[in-house]
């Protein structure tokens, strides 16, 4: 194995950790944990204020801005969740490459 395809596994082993199940002491994995809820705040908290017709008209901009950083963090924190969960030791159901991943996105 080239150090490239080692360093390749490594990388995709150290993302299931730090999106999946992390170790206590990982403050990587817990900084993601508190930014990925404190989007989801943010993201209620812009559904709820963009339902006040003062405030969308006012704040449109930002909503929609709000909404579409979202829409890209999520899809990218989706599509490295799907190519690391072969790399779960504690979810050998989806360890294989193909079908480990069409069953975890099923």
């Amino acid at each position: 194995m080239s150090s490239e395809t080692a360093l390749w596994y490594r990388v995709r082993a150290r993302t299931a950790s730090l999106l999946d199940v992390p170790a206590p002491d990982d403050k990587a994995s817990r900084l993601i944990d508190i930014g990925i809820m404190a989007l989801i705040l943010i993201n209620v908290a812009a559904v709820i204020l963009g339902s006040v017709r003062s405030l969308q008209a006012g704040y449109a901009t930002v909503f929609v801005v709000i909404e579409w950083v979202s829409v890209l963090i999520f899809s990218l924190e989706y599509v490295l969740r799907v190519w690391s969960i072969v790399d779960n030791p504690l979810r050998l159901e989806y360890a294989h490459p193909l079908s480990g991943r069409l069953r975890f996105v099923r």
